[in-house]
């Protein structure tokens, strides 16, 4: 049984899958047949050493239950919770943290973190088209309250759905970025954040990504792999029709190789 832990929609994308006692990493690239279950099971949780541990309890129609979620070392990147990794809190003090903006297609603007050392990589990974950096902060003390202020003050969100980046893939590429620039000059005029501004360049990332116009939906990937764009995986029958497959659907899904 494969069954799926992770995945990377970054530079070199891959699925992570456990079998038996092991855990593989599958490209995805080039011609793939995977089938994917219906049922989902918990994939329990990753450790600050990068460790995947089993659920202990194998619980059975969800993708991570709620112990292996509290235990996820993913919380400390994503909303700061040191709870079970404390010893991590005095490492990341010593990194440096950027606060970014991060467009996709002309309406959605996301404000967000990541650490200085990955921000290309991070905006890869949710698909965005343009993206800058806003600030930086030392450490993760003060980012995470500056994220949730921007948010709230600005209306920028901090998230956004896989659906809502699929449904934006065609834009005015001019129009993405003056949207993306409006609201950053708004923000580089908060006096409230002013200590922490740099000088922002919009990052064009739309060479990461297939260029798509038409697609399908699918649940199994029969083709050759196009690319991916944030969770959408885009791929080519042999008929040369063009799938669009949500990977984060398929977490703790069992795959079969047709």
């Amino acid at each position: 049984m494969k069954h799926i832990i992770d995945y990377s929609s970054g530079q070199k994308p891959f699925l992570r899958y456990r079998q038996n006692n092991d855990v593989f990493s599958l490209d995805l690239k080039g011609k793939l047949a995977l089938i994917f279950s219906d049922q989902q099971i918990c994939i329990g949780y990753k450790d600050e050493k990068e460790q995947y541990h089993r659920c202990p309890y194998g619980q059975v129609g969800i993708n991570q239950c709620s112990f292996c979620n509290k235990r996820d070392v993913l919380n400390v990147y994503t909303d700061g919770d040191f709870t079970f990794y404390p010893e991590l809190k005095e490492i990341l003090s010593k990194e440096t943290y950027v606060l970014y903006l991060a467009q996709f297609g002309e309406s959605i603007t996301k404000v967000g973190i990541s650490r200085k050392s990955r921000y290309t990589e991070r905006w890869i990974e949710q698909g965005a088209d343009f993206a800058t950096i806003v600030a930086e902060f030392q450490g993760p003390d003060e980012i995470y309250k500056a994220e949730k202020y921007i948010s709230n003050n600005y209306n920028i969100k901090d998230r956004v759905r896989a659906d809502q980046k699929l449904k934006v893939l065609e834009y005015d590429p001019k129009k993405a970025i003056e949207n993306l620039n409006s609201k950053l000059q708004i923000i580089l005029e908060d006096k409230l954040l002013k200590d922490f501004i740099v000088n922002p360049n919009i990052h064009d990332l739309r060479t990461y990504y297939p260029k798509i116009e038409k697609y399908k939906l699918a649940q199994s990937i029969e083709g050759e792999v196009l690319g991916l764009k944030g969770q959408w995986l885009f791929f080519k029958n042999f008929e040369q029709e063009i799938f669009a497959l949500n990977l984060s659907k398929k977490i703790g899904t069992v795959i079969f190789e047709d």
